[in-house]
């Protein structure tokens, strides 16, 4: 809870709708629904507070009590020390919180242009036209939208994430202090979703906004926006990461496929700041729950890594200590966290073994990292790693030196842990067929970007970007004949510290126009993926002709 001034207050909120028992039979009897029964809540400034739960809770219906477009049964909303109704007007309450609904559709008039919608507010507040229509195209450039291209389209012309833009756009334009967001984003693609969250979370901090999120899913575990990743090699920068936006939810699994070199690895080590700072410049925002990690003291980054956000690494013998064994290692860990007591620690390590099936866990929590198997050292960093209950797991090719066995049993133990901890796990891998097996979604990554990005089994089926085609493709598809060569993508990833003008897959596709060599292209929505292409595949049977 926030120590800082409360912004809106709401006390023993009620509402009951009576309605009939059985809609079919005239004169049935009536019941009352309790669709809020006596909610409190406050809401710090510059705060976001979250209300989640399942669909039928009330949440929406609370949202629409607090706008007052629901008149309450009992209880108060009070603004800035304020009684709504009493001290404070309606329309004035209504200009300092705004509301952005979940239909972004319905939300707009239909027969208002997207310039003309966000200029209505403040025009019926008393700002003249020309005002209203500077502070709409403001606000529309502010939200990712040039009002050049936008400002004379109607609401029918624009995607669902773009119409999204459009009512934040509308309910900033009256300069308000409070903004209720209502599934928000809940109608939403997954790429798209996190491209409006990365924007809301960007005029908080510039406008000093205040969030009520009401979603039926927290609030992203983790959320990344324009990322950058540079490393000064002595004359040289690479750029190894450009760009990047990522959200992913509680529970879910993000598999990052791509081959070597395309930025997989670099991510995930931003993400617990493991890169030399002397050496390396990072730009951008990564924020697990609610902490911004580039934000985070040396003190804070070392209660955060572990505790809050854990990594699996490819190498387990390299990433374990060899002079100490793997529980006491364990053990370390738990107590520099302040988990429990040594005796405990110890308890909790046997716990753990038995949890990640390592045999005979009492006498292997004592073994050196060279005394076990490559299978069984990689139980024993899965063990680790969870060893603090973190709530994030990052997942650096965690199966790419185990046999196919073994790679199988380390795929299903993550999955049976993420179920039972409610994990998030960032998976890093240049294994399509692991990416399939645990993840939930799937970020295709080029040169340092991502190029593609959908669900997994969608994404497999029908490809958009030609890069992920040609992932797809240069697997190997049953049986070859003695002789037959493997499919394989032609040419090398660019040098990252001279990446090209246009489309950095360009030299290597054979679909490229000259409009790639010489453009980067803008993120498209297709079928609910997101594909950074200039000519997405629409087919992935004209694409295999094609080839």
């Amino acid at each position: 809870m926030s120590d800082g001034k409360v912004l809106l207050q709401v006390q023993g909120l009620q509402k009951h709708f009576p309605v009939r028992q059985n809609s079919f039979i005239p004169g049935g009897k009536r019941v009352l629904v309790r669709a809020v029964d006596g909610v409190d809540l406050r809401l710090y400034e510059g705060e976001t507070l979250g209300v989640v739960g399942e669909s039928g809770c009330g949440k929406s219906t609370t949202a629409r009590l607090l706008m007052h477009l629901i008149e309450p049964d009992e209880g108060s909303v009070v603004f800035d020390g304020k009684t709504v109704g009493r001290d404070l007007s309606l329309r004035e309450y209504r200009r300092q919180v705004q509301m952005v609904f979940q239909d972004s559709y319905s939300s707009l008039n239909p027969r208002l242009t997207v310039l003309d919608s966000i200029a209505f507010g403040p025009q019926v507040h008393g700002v003249s036209a020309g005002q209203a229509k500077a502070r709409a195209e403001d606000f529309m450039q502010r939200v990712g939208l040039d009002p050049s291209r936008f400002g004379e389209r109607y609401p029918h012309e624009l995607s669902g994430g773009q119409r999204q833009r459009v009512n934040i756009a509308r309910a900033l334009s009256l300069q308000p202090r409070v903004i209720i967001l209502d599934e928000a984003v809940s109608a939403l693609d997954k790429s798209v979703e996190a491209q409006v969250i990365n924007l809301l979370m960007d005029l908080k901090d510039s406008l000093g906004l205040t969030y009520l999120f009401i979603s039926h899913d927290p609030v992203p575990r983790l959320s990344i926006k324009q990322l950058k990743v540079r490393f000064q090699a002595g004359a040289r920068q690479i750029h190894a990461v450009n760009g990047l936006d990522l959200s992913l939810s509680a529970g879910k699994t993000l598999a990052l496929i791509g081959e070597s070199g395309s930025g997989k690895s670099v991510t995930l080590r931003s993400i617990l700041r493991l890169h030399p700072p002397r050496s390396t410049l990072i730009e951008g925002s990564i924020r697990v729950g609610d902490q911004e990690v580039l934000d985070l003291s040396p003190t804070e980054l070392a209660d955060f890594r572990g505790a809050v956000a854990s990594m699996i690494f490819q190498e387990p013998l390299l990433a374990l200590d060899p002079v100490y064994s793997v529980g006491a290692q364990i053990v370390e860990s738990m107590i520099r966290h302040g988990l429990c007591s040594k005796a405990d620690a110890w308890k909790r390590a046997v716990e753990l073994f038995e949890r990640v099936r390592i045999p005979s866990p009492e006498r292997r929590v004592h073994a050196y990292p060279h005394e076990m198997s490559g299978g069984m050292r990689q139980r024993a960093m899965i063990a680790l790693a969870m060893s603090c209950n973190p709530s994030l797991l990052l997942a650096d090719e965690p199966t790419t030196a185990l046999d196919a066995t073994v790679q199988i049993q380390i795929l299903l133990l993550l999955r049976e842990l993420q179920a039972a901890m409610n994990l998030s796990i960032v998976f890093v891998t240049h294994d399509i067929g692991a990416a399939i097996e645990v993840a939930d979604e799937i970020a295709v990554m080029y040169a340092g970007r991502i190029v593609e990005q959908g669900a997994a089994k969608q994404m497999m089926r029908s490809p958009k970007h030609p890069y992920t085609f040609a992932l797809l493709m240069s697997r190997a598809h049953g049986g070859l004949t003695k002789g037959e060569r493997l499919p394989a993508i032609a040419g090398s990833p660019p040098d990252l510290a001279r990446l090209p003008q246009g489309c950095a897959f360009a030299e290597r596709c054979d679909r490229r126009k000259e409009v790639c060599l010489s453009t980067q292209p803008d993120i498209q929505q297709r079928s609910g993926q997101a594909v950074r292409c200039h000519f997405p595949i629409e087919s992935v049977q004209e694409a295999a002709k094609a080839k």
